[in-house]
């Protein structure tokens, strides 16, 4: 996984995770932090995206 800020393949995974479980990387060459859904629509969304994903599925199932 690249850095999404920088583009750059020279991340370490950190111990730490966020609140609903995805692991968190840090970029050794911006220093900036970030998580598999940084720069998605998903980012700001308290749900795991699999739970959204299902959501959305059934909402075009149904209608």
């Amino acid at each position: 996984m690249n850095c999404p800020h920088c583009d750059s393949k020279n991340i370490y995974e950190c111990s730490t995770k966020t609140q609903i479980g995805y692991k968190q990387y840090r970029c050794h060459s911006c220093c900036k932090q970030y998580n598999k859904r940084t720069g998605t629509k998903f980012n700001y969304i308290e749900y795991p995206t699999e739970i959204i994903m299902l959501i959305i599925r059934h909402y075009y199932r149904l209608n």
